[in-house]
């Protein structure tokens, strides 16, 4: 009780003492609500921004006042508001001094412009939608920027003002400034007022959306925080590359400012996707993606490589979701929208192939056969041969059902003066699973390795030994 008595007798003093002296106490006090009235524009913004699809008759709520992500380089068309105290509705500004009373309009970020500026009267227009902003910079949080000189009119009537505070105070009712000041603004038509840029040439502050009666350079900022993703993602790779290599891939985007270090919070993921040679996806085969980041610098990845441990055409489709995720209350959540992604094809290839168990046989199955200059009697080559990754594992998907290729087998036995020598040139043989054996008596020409040394009938030659191990 005690403490509202104080109170009240400090609010009659103060209403006699600006009476009794004029303008100078009076002026005191009114920058004292001015400093509370802009705590009413934290609350209830002067202007504000969202996208055009949500326009209605009055304006949305404010959590309601949605901007979605915007793409670098891209230009968009936003809805601008000038609005009332309470927000409730569309307001013009006043028309202070001098004729041009227009709003910079650009899309900040951490106190750097990132688009062109553009214009609006308010004092003309309280709704309109705005001619196109084009961002220049990626970024994760970014608003829209209202900038100009303005001030606002004195209160109607400083006694009035001091007169119903004094009455709320002695209520006994529970008491809210900011609520009271609202009112108050409301009930006497409180206005911002637009001036001529010559009003402040003198200024070099900007002050935070603060007005006062006198000029200022005044910056306001939208509701909503919106990030801006580059366009696309683009890719530098072989169009081959072999099984379980590591291979480093260049990525880039279009639009400074993507810079980020890839940590275990920050979700930039990649998806494989194997292809069948028809281009059918299936996922039935065999075959594991890796995918490695750092990170980006201002566009461009840093130590980006990935294998893949079989063979086939896949595609890898990478997915950031934090670059944007400031937006995911409010933008879908898909790479037409929300999402940066990007993909790239790429074949793989095997790495190598392997020789196990070579045999030599003639036509008989036996171990030897005749020097000759005939096709009829040859060493006939039997061996088992493999597709494999970098790593020596037998790659799976060369198969004759999948992504077996022609393959040529050439050889050479530990003499020069072979006469008659038959190998295979660019044919399909057969492949399961990356494995094939090639049989000695398979005499089909186009599978059929063998071959026979130069006779002379008239020169003796001593008998030797032809291991199928030592042939290369």
């Amino acid at each position: 009780m005690k403490k509202k008595l104080l109170l009240a007798l400090l609010s009659v003093e103060l209403y006699a003492l600006s009476m009794s002296t004029g303008t100078s106490i009076a002026y005191e006090i009114i920058e004292l609500f001015f400093g509370r009235m802009n705590d009413v524009f934290k609350d209830a913004p002067p202007f504000d921004s969202w996208e055009t699809y949500i326009d209605d008759n009055t304006p949305p709520e404010k959590d309601d006042r949605n901007i979605t992500t915007k793409q670098f380089d891209k230009p968009f068309i936003i809805s601008l508001a000038s609005l009332n105290f309470d927000n409730s509705d569309y307001v013009l500004k006043e028309k202070g001094d001098g004729t041009n009373h227009n709003l910079e309009i650009a899309i900040a970020s951490n106190d750097t412009i990132i688009s062109n500026t553009i214009v609006w009267d308010p004092t003309e227009n309280d709704h309109v939608d705005s001619s196109e902003l084009t961002p220049t910079q990626a970024t994760q949080d970014a608003q829209l920027r209202y900038y100009m000189c303005a001030s606002v009119d004195d209160p109607n009537s400083l006694a009035d003002m001091i007169k119903k505070f004094i009455e709320m105070m002695m209520s006994g009712e529970p008491f809210d400034i900011i609520s009271f000041l609202k009112f108050f603004f409301a009930t006497h038509q409180i206005k911002i007022h637009a001036l001529d840029s010559d009003s402040c040439k003198n200024k070099t502050e900007v002050k935070d959306c603060t007005f006062s009666s006198s000029p200022e350079l005044i910056e306001c900022f939208s509701t909503d925080h919106f990030s801006v993703k580059p366009q696309k993602l683009s890719f530098t790779l072989p169009t081959y590359v072999k099984s379980a290599h590591t291979q480093d891939i260049n990525i880039t985007t279009d639009a400074i400012g993507y810079t980020f270090s890839k940590t275990d919070d920050y979700n930039f993921s990649a998806t494989f996707t194997k292809y069948m040679p028809n281009n059918e996806i299936n996922a039935s085969l065999a075959g594991n993606g890796t995918f490695l980041l750092d990170g980006f610098t201002n566009g461009n990845a840093t130590n980006a490589n990935f294998n893949f441990d079989d063979i086939a055409k896949i595609n890898i489709a990478l997915t950031d979701e934090s670059w944007t995720a400031i937006d995911e209350n409010d933008t879908k959540a898909s790479c037409t929208e929300r999402l940066l992604c990007g993909d790239t094809n790429v074949t793989i290839i095997p790495d190598h192939f392997t020789f196990d168990e070579a045999k030599l046989h003639n036509q008989a199955d036996q171990n030897f056969t005749y020097i000759a200059n005939e096709n009829s009697m040859q060493a006939h080559i039997a061996l088992k041969i493999q597709a494999q990754n970098e790593k020596n594992s037998t790659t799976l998907n060369f198969d004759a059902q999948s992504w077996e290729k022609s393959v040529s087998i050439r050889f050479n036995t530990p003499r020069n003066d072979e006469s008659n020598k038959t190998q295979i040139t660019t044919q399909l043989l057969g492949f399961s699973q990356g494995v094939y054996t090639l049989t000695y008596d398979d005499m089909t020409d186009q599978k059929h390795l063998s071959f026979n040394y130069k006779r002379e009938k008239q020169t003796a030659q001593n008998p030797f030994i032809i291991e199928g191990k030592i042939l290369t």
